[in-house]
Formats: structure tokens, sequence, C-alpha cells
């Protein structure tokens, strides 16, 4: 027997307790210290369902409208602008999905972090599949319970969410999807030098090294959960090079989002490492940064999350991937998660390019059934556009994903409207306009 709650007692200990117990193995865009740095902490809500031997499965949700951020909301999701080669469809059924969803929506993903599966313990404390039953169960009920006609788990990933995938895919009038691609490089070299070695001479030079022009390369740490390892630059602690890059990289994910960009308060819990483990790369100029890369920390994985520069032509791929490959080696990682977007790039440097799944609910009969045959096109079309696109740039000894080699024949891959040349982006980070621009 399992009890859902919605609110938290005496038995189950504060709220962030059981969050943080609950994700020690999840991306740490689902922590409570990335809500918070997000501005989401009074905006969400916490889901926690809990068997008979007190294993805890959460999962913080939220309520979003259809005219916010482009990667939040089924809206711009399934039939943003940038959706176009995977959504066109007879002109009547395009109507009336577009209708069925300018309405509030429920989601788990995390605010500008992409993630949103089930948090749900490891080891001996991890939730079974029948308390994830009734997680996803309390989901859709909060989702009646609030009035919201729409309800969207997205940016899973089979190897990391297939129990949350399952239990959601048994609710009544779930519609799987296919929203997009995740690039991730597995590390399984001993130095960059092996792994530009098996990259081989045909890609070798796409991961060239710095250029040696009088460039500075600061690499800082930030291990404390409340940020207190600070490395200060010339500009004192409320600025120096990490305040200098936090600007940058905020700038930059307003070009590309300038309506419903990031706050500036993430930039600036990232870069100072306020409740979030990472890792800071500048490149400067006269004590002037120029380049800068946040990456996000969760036991032996990476996340590249933003990137901003001012040169991208010299900077973006000996710092993205040269410089971190070789930092996650000496350090001892075995991933690096590189996102979504820009997935040609990181396909021709070893990255193997996995599916984004997600399950999207519709309250109401006639919304659900203008929904399905959207749902389906784009899913079948972003399953062909991937696979098309692994099998011509993935590294032959890098495996295809399972969901891939059921497509026969994928068509040439679709073209996306691409983005403003003077922002290039992969997700929310800008890179050079040799990459090709994704979709997720």
């Amino acid at each position: 027997m399992t009890d859902v709650m919605t609110s938290y007692g005496a038995r189950a200990g504060t709220a962030a307790e059981l969050w943080r117990n609950a994700g020690t193995d999840r991306p740490p865009y689902q922590s409570p210290g990335w809500y918070h740095a997000a501005g989401w902490t009074h905006r969400k809500h916490l889901l926690d369902a809990v068997d008979s031997k007190g294993r805890h499965a959460v999962l913080p949700v939220w309520r979003a409208d259809p005219d916010g951020h482009y990667y939040h909301h089924p809206a711009t999701l399934l039939m943003g602008h940038r959706e176009g080669p995977f959504t066109d469809g007879p002109a009547q059924e395009l109507v009336r999905a577009a209708a069925a969803l300018r309405r509030p929506a429920l989601l788990t993903t995390s605010p500008y972090g992409y993630r949103g599966g089930a948090l749900h313990g490891t080891g001996a404390g991890r939730a079974d599949s029948g308390t994830l039953r009734d997680l996803a169960r309390a989901f859709l009920a909060h989702a009646r319970a609030t009035g919201t006609q729409l309800a969207l788990s997205h940016y899973l990933f089979d190897e990391d969410d297939g129990a949350w995938l399952e239990a959601l895919g048994e609710l009544p009038g779930a519609l799987p999807v296919v929203l997009g691609a995740d690039a991730v490089l597995d590390i399984h070299w001993d130095s960059l030098r092996e792994y530009r070695r098996w990259l081989g001479p045909s890609r070798r030079s796409v991961c060239p090294r710095p250029r040696d022009d009088g460039a500075q390369w600061h690499v800082y740490e930030a291990s404390a959960p409340d940020g207190q390892e600070r490395q200060e630059g010339p500009d004192g602690p409320d600025g120096g090079l990490p305040g200098q890059a936090a600007r940058l990289l905020h700038g930059h994910a307003t070009r590309f989002d300038p309506e419903h960009p990031p706050p500036q308060r993430l930039f600036d819990a990232l870069v100072w490492g306020q409740g979030l483990r990472r890792t800071l790369f500048t490149v400067a100029e006269s004590a002037r940064v120029r380049s800068t890369l946040v990456v996000l920390h969760r036991g032996d994985v990476l996340y590249a999350k933003f990137f901003g520069t001012v040169k991208p032509r010299t900077d973006y791929f000996p710092l993205v991937y040269s410089q971190l490959i070789d930092y996650a080696i000496r350090h001892g990682f075995r991933r690096i998660e590189y996102g979504g977007g820009s997935h040609r790039a990181k396909l021709l440097r070893g990255a193997r390019l996995r599916p984004a799944l997600g399950v999207l609910w519709a309250a109401d009969a006639g919304h659900h059934a203008a929904l399905r045959p959207l749902v389906s096109r784009v899913t079948d079309r972003k399953l062909a556009h991937f696979a098309a696109l692994a099998r011509r740039w993935q590294v032959q000894d890098v495996p295809l994903d399972r969901r891939y080699e059921r497509v026969a024949h994928p068509p040439a891959p679709a073209v996306a409207r691409p983005y403003p040349a003077s922002s290039p982006t992969t997700g929310t980070t800008p890179v050079s306009s040799e990459a090709d621009h994704g979709l997720l």
C-alpha cells in the first residue's frame, strides 16, 4: 500500500530534506539548489509517494502558461516556430491542436534545466515501480484538482527514466512523444591524446587545442553547498572574472530568448557555485572575460550547461570540447552530458544521440483527440530526423540508440528554421556557426 502526499508533516521531515534525499542520483537541474537559483522555489509543488517501507518517490511540479520560455510548455515544444518541419500537416487538424494547447500545463521539467523525471532514491532506499505508478496517478490528480487541462512530463531518457516512463505510459489517455534529442559523451580514455587517436585522422581536427594568443585560461571550482569556495578576480569579490562571466552568460541567453530568458540570479548562482557544485571555465584577455563555460557536477557525470563568448570562432571548440574532455578525463568523470542542439557538431566529436522523451495528457476528450495525430506525427518525424543524424555523423564505434534502430530507412534530416546568425545556440548555449542548430 502506498501513501500519496502533497504536503509534508513530521513523519516525512521537511520537504527540502526529502527532495534532496530522493534525488541524490538525479541531474543537478532537478535539485532544490537549481530551483532556488532559478527563482522557482515558490512556484513548484512537491508530490510524494511513499510505500510501507518508508521509501519515497518525489516529483516537483509547476504550472506554466503557453506564452513562456520556449522549452517549457507543450504549445511551443510541439508547435513553436522552430518545429515546422515536424509539425506540418492538414490545416484543420493543426488549428484544432493549436487550440487545445492554448491553456496552462502542469509540468515536471526543471525550469531552464530541461530534465523532468521522478526522484526515487538509490540502492535499498529506491522506490519500486508500484510507488512510481502511484506518483504518476498523483501527478494527474493534482492537475485535475488545480483545474489544469494539460499535463506533461518531458525531457526523459530511457537509461535514466525507464521506470518513470513505464509508469506514465500506464495512465489512461497518455500520449508518448519524442520532443528532441540529447548528446552524451561517454568517457573511456586515459588521456586527451588517446581520445584524439580514437576519433581518427578524419575527425581529429574538429577538436582543436587553444590558440597561443596570450589569453589566460582559468578554472574555478566550487564544491561547498553554500558556494563559499570563491576565487576572486581583479575587480573584487562582487565582480572579477566570475562576475564578468555571469553577465556574459546572461547576455547570450537573453539574445536566444529575449522575451523569457533565464534570470540573472541563475547565472550569478552558477558562477559562484551557490548551492550547486560546478566548475567554471573562463578565457580572459587583458583581465576581461571573452569566453566562459559553466559545467555542473553530479556524481561522476558532468553537465555542460551554458557557454558565452565574444570570440566564438576562437574559443568555442577548444573550450567546450578539448578543454572540457581533458578535464573530465583527468578528474575521473565517466560521462559529459552536452544537452540538446548542435547535434552534428557533438556527434562529430564522439557523442551519442539519445531521444528526449515525454508523455502528454489532456483532461478534455476533445483536446486529447485533437492532439493525438499531432503528437504521433511529431514523434515519427523527430525519430526519423535524429536517427538519420546519428547514422550519418555518429562515430562508428558508438552504439546507435535502440529507438533509432527501429527506424528502417530514415529520410534526409529535416531542415529547421535557422536561429539568428548573431546568436546560434545549443539548447540555451551560444555556439559557433559551424554547428548544426538543434531542435530540443
